[in-house]
């Protein structure tokens, strides 16, 4: 996404994930990823969010979750795992990437000129500056 001048930012369990939901604005959109969606921290922020108006997209495989409801936007991705047979987390790991991947084109594809113009220009900067 920095390639398109477009900023990520990953909260982590440090308490990072509250001053990232306190700083967003309407212009932003906040992205839950979580497997089964009841994560307390998760559900506090997203009622923030949807009482500032701040839109935000929830991935998840359970399609009855809090999170879920209150999300702007919602992805089920499947729900394959058997908690007690699985072995890994392959399912979910893959389908989480494969949607950030289809979320990513998606974005690139709303400007597709400007965003080939912004990555060329950035090259073209880049090995002018010799950082490549």
């Amino acid at each position: 996404m920095m390639k398109i001048n477009k900023y990520v930012i990953i909260a982590t369990d440090l308490s990072e994930w509250a001053h990232h939901t306190v700083n967003a604005g309407v212009r932003d959109c906040a992205v839950f990823l979580t497997y089964h969606g009841k994560s307390p921290i998760f559900l506090k922020a997203a009622h923030y969010l949807k009482g500032k108006n701040i839109p935000f997209l929830t991935i998840t495989s359970d399609n009855r979750s809090e999170l879920r409801d209150l999300s702007t936007m919602f992805i089920q991705i499947p729900n394959d795992e058997e908690k007690w047979a699985k072995i890994g987390t392959f399912t979910s790991q893959i389908s989480f990437d494969y949607v950030l991947n289809v979320l990513f084109s998606c974005v690139y594809q709303l400007d597709y000129t400007g965003n080939v113009d912004k990555t060329t220009s950035s090259m073209t900067l880049l090995e002018l500056n010799e950082f490549f």
